[in-house]
């Protein structure tokens, strides 16, 4: 039974704790225009990001578009290469150390992020190719395990979460834009000692100047730019995705990408070259300064809204059957009955969700901009139509409510398995260094799971405020155990310096 009932029965359970999750975000000031090619906030709204963060995701969305991170933003293994060269002294410029800025910083034109940091958009002309890897997840299933999303080949599986399934068999391209890429490579955050200095030197500050940061143009802690912006893309290998029962749609088709080099992940399973179809995405903003948080799936991924539901005050509207005076903005999980001999309302999981229309401010905004107004290519364009086929999931900018709750935030296929307790500010609230130099890959000593499981097995993600002791001791002083990475687990790939 999809969804929150409309008629007069009473509520079960799962309408009672989906009720705290179905608040909409947005103001009902919230609202937006373009004017001269530019997207523009309305004055009413002062802080945008705060008071509509689901507006403010849409705007990310377009803008994030508009810039082509696909092309142009550094991935991880651009920001973060293999074999580092250590800085260049001021004046220099290689071959054998980076230079930020630079205009060839020590890499070979063939290999360009082999040993320093990367920016595609910097250097590629109009319609030069890029060699684009996609990261390995984890060791995949084997495809007719994957079946278990149909619940055809495998039934007694089918307790499998189906984006569970597609993580495993999934692409995934982690892009920053060019001041996050700035901010990482001028301040030698790109390499383990790097990192590591930033690391000592604020354990250095707390013990012997508090209560006052360091100067002398020291970071007094890793602080990316407001400008900054990343991007989590998923990707699914066409034929896996056929497989796994996704269907290109004419009316829902997928952005569609190529990926042309194999990357081999910690078990040996490589990501094959070949034609990729775009299942989801997060995007993530330092508008704030604990970010803020959108994810957006496509609208057929099979329990797109399930556990959480889908929550989305400007994008689109919630085609479930609603109240008479509901509000439209969410999309409560389907349930059905577990069948017992005293009958409760349990989750349905991996089926499609319907959406509604399209708030008619966006559409305008779309064909303002030319984004999402002509059919599609092999490769993504910002004119491509199936950027329309996309859905916001839901917005985050606080760890809890108002009323204390914590919040939830996570992408049924990026966060497949633990979508129960995902919370994207709280995962990336844990991402930090020890400040380990000669680990490769470096230490990163909050985890993204806790020991802790659901029902089925899988380990979960942390929710709700950060716990103050994992970054410093209570001792006097109190000692530095964490450096938080600012909300970002990418530096959890930096190397060593080789020269």
């Amino acid at each position: 039974m999809p969804g929150a009932v409309a008629d007069d029965s009473k509520p079960d359970g799962i309408d009672y704790a989906m009720y705290f999750m179905s608040e909409a975000k947005d103001a009902e000031q919230c609202s937006m225009s373009v004017v001269e090619d530019t997207l523009v906030v309305s004055p009413e709204i002062s802080n945008p990001a705060m008071t509509c963060p689901d507006m403010s995701a849409w705007k990310l969305f377009t803008e994030v578009i508009q810039d082509r991170f696909w092309r142009n933003w550094a991935s991880d293994d651009q920001v973060w290469p293999s074999q580092p060269y250590g800085m260049c002294e001021p004046g220099e410029t290689g071959p054998d150390c980076c230079a930020p800025g630079a205009e060839n910083p020590g890499y070979d034109s063939d290999t360009p992020a082999a040993h320093c940091p990367y920016y595609p958009g910097d250097h590629l002309e109009e319609g030069e190719s890029l060699t684009r890897t996609g990261r390995a997840l984890s060791k995949a299933h084997s495809t007719n395990m994957t079946q278990a999303i149909g619940h055809s080949v495998h039934p007694t599986r089918s307790d499998i979460d189906p984006g569970r399934v597609a993580r495993q068999e999934m692409a995934e391209i982690v892009q920053r834009n060019k001041p996050m890429f700035d901010y990482i490579f001028e301040h030698n955050l790109y390499n383990t000692q790097g990192l590591a200095d930033a690391f000592k030197a604020n354990a250095r500050n707390i013990d012997r100047n508090a209560p006052y940061r360091v100067g002398d143009g020291k970071l007094a802690k890793l602080d990316l730019p407001v400008q900054s912006i990343m991007i989590k893309s998923n990707w699914l290998l066409e034929e896996q995705a056929q497989e796994l029962g996704f269907e290109q749609d004419n009316d829902h088709p997928y952005i569609t990408m190529t990926i042309d080099k194999k990357e081999e992940d910690r078990f040996g399973e490589k990501i094959q070259p070949g034609t990729y179809w775009l299942v989801a995405m997060h995007v993530s903003s330092k508008d704030t300064p604990n970010w803020v948080w959108a994810t957006f799936e496509h609208v057929d991924n099979p329990g797109r809204c399930d556990y959480t539901g889908c929550n989305d005050s400007y994008g689109f509207a919630s085609a479930d059957d609603l109240p008479e005076g509901a509000a439209d903005n969410y999309t409560a999980p389907h349930q059905t009955s577990d069948d017992l001999a005293t009958p409760q309302q349990v989750f349905e999981h991996g089926q499609p969700y319907d959406s509604g229309p399209i708030n008619p401010e966006l559409e305008d905004i779309l064909v303002d901009l030319d984004i999402a107004t002509e059919p599609g290519s092999d490769e993504p364009r910002i004119t491509d139509r199936a950027w329309r086929s996309y859905r916001l999931k839901g917005s985050q900018v606080e760890f809890t409510d108002s009323m204390g709750r914590a919040t939830y935030l996570g992408n049924s296929v990026t966060e497949g398995g633990f979508m129960n307790s995902a919370s994207c500010i709280s995962c990336h609230a844990r991402a930090g260094t020890d400040g380990v130099a000669d680990s490769k890959p470096p230490q990163m000593p909050l985890g993204v799971f806790e020991n802790r499981l659901n029902v089925t097995g899988y380990q979960q993600s942390n929710s709700g405020v950060p716990n103050p002791a994992w970054y410093h001791t209570s001792g006097q002083p109190p000692e530095l155990q964490v450096l938080q990475t600012d909300f970002s687990w990418g530096f959890m790939h930096a190397a060593p310096i080789e020269k």
